[in-house]
């Protein structure tokens, strides 16, 4: 049981990670493409962008309340 609470951890971080770089790279194209743009050429819902967002951003809420 607690492998797999483990191995779902660290997939879950590796999810965040991939987001994390996808939102960054919308944010690097953002001067020359608006969010829905880039979410059709990248073939996601703008609500799963800013879903994805919202997850990426939850630890490092976290984090900074801990402080």
């Amino acid at each position: 049981m607690l492998m797999n609470i483990k191995t779902a951890l660290v997939a879950w971080n590796c999810t965040l990670r991939e987001w994390t770089g996808m939102i960054q790279n919308c944010k690097r194209h953002s001067e020359d493409m608006s969010v829905k743009q880039w979410c059709d050429a990248h073939s996601i819902t703008v609500s799963n962008y800013y879903y994805r967002m919202k997850e990426v951003r939850k630890p490092l809420l976290m984090r900074s309340v801990e402080c």
